[in-house]
């Protein structure tokens, strides 16, 4: 039987049907002898069967035919090797046999072995050939072989294709690391045509979100992958990403970031492809992409018996999938090193040093050392007696000193050092003092000490681009050591003693202590030099004394005082408070402008040095690498090397969403408090472009969201700033843009704040078209963000209008700004004080019933001293004065678990018991707006509020607050020093200035 083009065709059971006019069920009763057919009809269905040369079984056509059954399959070495191959040779053979055919394996290179796949084709040894060629080896001899061809791989036009669809591939293992918050992405191929398909389709993808990607390649298998991933790992602007053309490299790849101290998933994902065993079995296991080799060893399989029945057949295409395991992870700029809050740290200036609890600074601490513009300028310093480390008897410690004795004794005497430990914004005195008591025995003490000169982003865990040249000299009384950084700025530290030492070590000096006379000391000082920032000492600014009979409540107060008084720092000529120490020791816009809401009321001093600085440094032109834009207010300033050299975006960097409009309601509201005049009129330049800047920001919902222009930069803009923070409720993760719940609060409050503001000063239509504005956004915000099944606000919208479901404390700062609509307030207060939310000691940044939930994660579970106290001020704002109460004090009782009543950055999220809260391992100790949130939550259950513009101060404290007298001394109005007194409902003040009045509001 021929077909339309003469060939040859073997005929099929459809043909003798048509050729007899019967159906192919007679058809199948004749041949098998059953059935109610007639005779005639019987014997005219033979006759076509005879005719046609119709056979029914497989190995009568292959007799017929002069066919062997058989299907060969022709596979590379390596192909033969690897995982893949047996479980598609299971799958190939099953389908083969189904239909009465056996698979023959044919051996040989795939481009060299033609001459030998010719010869079995011409030799009808084989039927058809299955050709492997997954790698993606370049083909072109198909057309010489003329027996039926499918190529499992690419493939050229007239053949039958199987293959994987490899650029969804490339496309599903990018956007899981683009998901997971990766912006910086590596791609680790090996030689063939699969190479250059993966990077197109993954350069797509990436694109679409401002990414990068940097391709490499190397031979296939561990070692490859080890060395491409090695090359790129320590290449400038190091990818917290890879996609691996292969679960084998991928391994090679793992090990090359281990034997860099880069851990996998902490602070590098990858991910393979092939979905190997021994890829699920590594360490960590890999997440991979499945091509799915059983199907794509079926899909071969009924595409060849196809072309053998004579059936016209294109091929398939198989869908991979997924395969999440453990080597991915959210993203992290660097795994930042543990804190221990009973730590000391000391600071004058710009300069601050982080001590072990033994005094001494080690590099194994991850943290230890002085620090100044961003720069570790010692990383060793140690004094030890008689070859054994010191550990103090007693320590005190303040914001710049540190005091503490040794004890040594013996049966009969004992030995007393005196310690007194002094940091200036220049140097570091360390003054020693000793003395026996009975016999004198001899004590040897030795001082090590040593720079490491590394910037505070390589101390937290980023690996730098290189090192600059360190030169030490020392001799009897002193050692210099000068590091030329790649930034080109000189950076030294000297290390002076005053005492002649007995012998120079190789780390710094020992002193025989003589036995007469019985006591002495030892003076050693550190000066430093660092000229990347201002060497200027702070001043104090004015602060009440709030005093009470509750021992928490004043300790509390007292710390957070003295912590703030220690931050405050410089910039620009003015005061403004450093974010954190260690990590964050440097000037954070959002940070320092929530800590002057925080404690306006008893400092405005500091709010106004807050909003000058920030002022000076808004935005004047777009840049796209820093963020920058005009009049967008800065969000971190930093000093040190890898800023400089850029490898980091951080210098001057801007990629923050919310200290634009959270800086217009400081500037506001500073006002409102002190009424200076002169103050508003210099700072309403700026604040207009920043209105500007956000009026801009508007997407098509009306919603103010964050897009990252910067790879390197912030992924997450708003205040939970981590990757992986913004989480749908079944724990998967959003990606920008994201429009976050509070971020609008902010912008609805800069918009009312001023209008405010204008109204005082007779700019009464500009006021109104910033009501306008706010009541927009407010509008806006409901209809996106509320959870009609959850009675609730969502914590954020993405880019789609998907709303990001997840219980959060977002809403809770809603109703500080006061964007909520009042019929919405009691069930936002209510889902707040419930128990997902609440944990006794604050509001929980993510809700314990969420699937995302870490009591012990940076913002998915945890507690900030900072958002709880502003939630508790929205609490008492709207309405809710038991659960303001209720929350302000549970913060405090967290304050007074810790070490010396210092809230730290965060602490753990888990449910109040007999314990205190844990703080988080990497939590700065001091930060400013935890020891802020001392101050916002006193004014909140004192109720007090300073109006200058209608000159009044009010108090009104809440019921739990009403149990004892309490006194502020010293706060500053108008001017003047002010001391007042409420007792059981009544209050005394001092003299207040003129046309000032005081007021208790009735609760």
């Amino acid at each position: 039987m021929q077909d339309g083009d003469g060939k040859r065709r073997v005929p099929q059971i459809e043909d003798v049907a048509r050729e007899a006019g019967v159906s192919i069920a007679t058809v199948s009763y004749v041949l098998n002898e059953r059935g109610r057919v007639s005779a005639a009809t019987r014997e005219r269905v033979r006759k076509v069967i005879q005719d046609l040369g119709y056979v029914s079984s497989a190995r009568g056509r292959s007799l017929a035919l002069g066919q062997s059954q058989t299907v060969g399959l022709f596979a590379s070495q390596d192909m033969v090797n690897s995982e893949g191959f047996a479980p598609l040779v299971s799958s190939l053979t099953l389908a083969l046999l189904d239909k009465g055919y056996h698979l023959l394996l044919l051996g040989g290179e795939v481009t060299g072995g033609v001459s030998s796949l010719r010869e079995v084709a011409d030799s009808g040894r084989v039927d058809g050939v299955v050709v492997m060629a997954l790698d993606g080896e370049a083909l072109g001899w198909e057309s010489s072989i003329h027996i039926p061809l499918v190529l499992l791989g690419p493939g050229a036009p007239g053949f039958a294709r199987v293959d994987v669809d490899h650029g969804a591939a490339a496309q599903l293992a990018t956007r899981h690391l683009l998901d997971l918050g990766h912006r910086q992405l590596g791609l680790v191929t090996y030689p063939s045509a699969l190479a250059e398909l993966w990077e197109r389709a993954c350069q797509g993808v990436v694109t679409d979100v401002s990414g990068t990607l940097v391709t490499l390649s190397g031979p296939r298998g561990f070692r490859g992958g080890y060395e491409a991933a090695k090359a790129l790992l320590t290449g400038i602007g190091r990818p917290t990403g890879l996609v691996v053309l292969d679960d084998a490299m991928a391994e090679g790849a793992i090990a090359a970031a281990g034997d860099l101290g880069i851990g996998v998933p902490e602070r590098l994902s990858v991910i393979g492809y092939g979905n190997t065993h021994h890829g699920a079995q590594a360490f960590p296991p890999i997440t991979t992409i499945s091509p799915h080799w059983e199907a794509l060893g079926s899909v071969a399989g009924t595409t060849i018996l196809d072309t053998l029945e004579g059936h016209s057949s294109a091929g398939g295409i198989v869908e991979p999938t997924l395969v999440v395991r453990e080597s991915t992870a959210p993203a992290g700029s660097f795994a930042t090193p543990e804190v221990d809050m009973e730590e000391p740290v000391i600071k004058s200036g710009p300069a601050f040093a982080l001590w072990s609890k033994q005094l001494s600074m080690s590099p194994a601490s991850g943290r230890h050392g002085l620090y100044i513009g961003d720069t570790r300028m010692l990383s060793l310093y140690q004094v030890r007696a008689d070859g054994r480390p010191l550990t103090p008897a007693a320590v005190e410690h303040d914001g710049s000193q540190i005091r503490a004795s040794y004890i040594t004794k013996t049966a009969a005497s004992t030995f007393r050092m005196m310690r007194r430990i002094t940091i200036a914004p220049d140097e570091l005195v360390d003054e020693w003092s000793w003395n026996w008591w009975g016999p004198v025995f001899p004590v040897v003490i030795e001082l090590s000490v040593a720079s490491d000169f590394q910037d505070i982003f390589a101390v937290r865990g980023m690996t730098p681009g290189g090192h600059g040249t360190v030169v030490s000299r020392s001799d009897t009384s002193a050692i210099d050591i000068v590091y030329e950084g790649r930034d080109e700025i000189r950076r030294s530290v000297r290390i002076g003693v005053d005492r002649m030492p007995a012998q120079m070590t190789d780390f710094g000096w020992s002193w025989s202590l003589p036995v007469e006379p019985s006591s002495g000391a030892l003076t050693i000082t550190t000066n430093w030099s660092n000229p990347v920032i201002s060497l200027m000492p702070s001043r104090e600014i004015p602060w009440p004394l709030v005093e009470m009979r509750d021992a928490d409540w004043t300790g509390a107060l007292r710390r957070a005082h003295e912590d703030l008084a220690m931050l405050t720092t410089v910039y620009e000529g003015e005061l403004a408070p450093m974010a954190g120490l260690p990590w964050f020791g440097t000037l954070f816009g959002r940070d320092a402008i929530i800590t002057g809401l925080e404690t306006l009321t008893f400092a405005p001093e500091l709010s106004i040095g807050v909003a000058r600085v920030l002022a000076r440094l808004q935005g004047t032109q777009v840049r796209l690498e820093t963020e920058e834009e005009p009049g967008k207010i800065i969000h971190e300033l930093r000093l040190g090397e890898m800023a400089r050299v850029k490898e980091i975006p951080f210098g001057r960097y801007y990629g923050s969403v919310d200290a634009t409009p959270l800086f217009v309601t400081l500037v506001a509201r500073t006002w409102r408090r002190t009424g200076d005049r002169s103050f508003l009129n210099e700072m309403l330049p700026a604040v207009e472009l920043a209105i500007e800047w956000i009026r801009t920001q508007r997407n098509e919902e009306g919603l103010f969201e964050f897009h990252p222009r910067n790879a390197e930069g912030l992924l997450v803009q708003s205040w939970k700033d981590s990757s992986d923070s913004m989480v749908f409720a079944d724990g998967s993760h959003g990606a920008p843009p994201l429009a976050v719940a509070e971020v609008q609060g902010y912008v609805y409050q800069a918009f009312k704040s001023l209008a405010m503001t204008y109204r005082s000063i007779g700019r009464v239509e500009e006021a109104e078209d910033l009501e306008i504005d706010a009541e927009a956004v407010q509008v806006a915000f409901h209809e996106a963000f509320w959870l009609k099944d959850r009675d609730y606000y969502a914590l954020a919208v993405d880019g789609i209008g998907r709303q990001l479901d997840s219980l959060s404390s977002d809403p809770g700062q809603c109703l500080w700004s006061g964007i909520v609509p009042k019929r919405y307030r009691e069930p936002t207060q209510r889902r707040l004080l419930s128990p997902a939310l609440f944990s006794g000691w604050g509001i929980r940044t993510l809700g314990s019933s969420e699937s995302a939930y870490d009591p012990y994660s940076y913002h998915r579970g945890s507690v900030w001293p900072h958002d709880t106290a502003l939630i508790a001020a929205g609490l008492r704002a709207s309405g809710d004065l038991l659960g303001a109460g209720r929350v302000a004090r549970a913060l405090l009782d967290a304050a007074a678990s810790f070490p010396q009543h210092r809230l730290p950055e965060l602490f753990s999220g888990e449910e109040r018991g007999n314990r205190g809260p844990f703080p988080y391992p990497g939590a700065c100790s001091p930060q400013a707006w935890a020891a802020g949130a001392v101050w916002q939550v006193t004014a909140t259950l004192l109720g007090i509020e300073v109006d200058a513009i209608e000159r009044i101060v009010s108090l009104s404290p809440l019921e739990v607050a009403r149990t004892h007298p309490i006194r502020i001394r010293g706060l500053p109005v108008a001017g003047s020093l002010v001391d007042i007194e409420w007792d059981a409902g009544h209050v005394s003040c001092s003299e207040l200035p003129e046309g000032w009045c005081i007021e208790t509001a009735p609760l």
